[in-house]
């Protein structure tokens, strides 16, 4: 995994840092991640879960990162 700073300035402020995968690690994930999402897909229409999965996480993606930001 590599850290990219998007800093322009000198400082050691990580806030614009920017977390870069390889790609075997991005390929693990992948793979340990294809059925959930075939099987989301698959099952989406009778029961709604994945679009009621994406509301929850536009939801609470703000309130996480508030909370990410306080533990710092």
């Amino acid at each position: 995994m590599v850290m990219i700073d998007n800093d322009d300035d000198d400082d050691d402020d990580d806030d614009d840092a920017v977390l870069v995968c390889c790609s075997v690690d991005q390929g693990m994930l992948e793979e340990a991640t294809v059925n959930v999402c075939k099987n989301f897909v698959v099952n989406n229409g009778r029961t709604g879960n994945l679009a009621s999965l994406i509301c929850v996480f536009l939801i609470r993606a703000d309130e996480l990162k508030v909370s990410a930001q306080c533990h710092e």
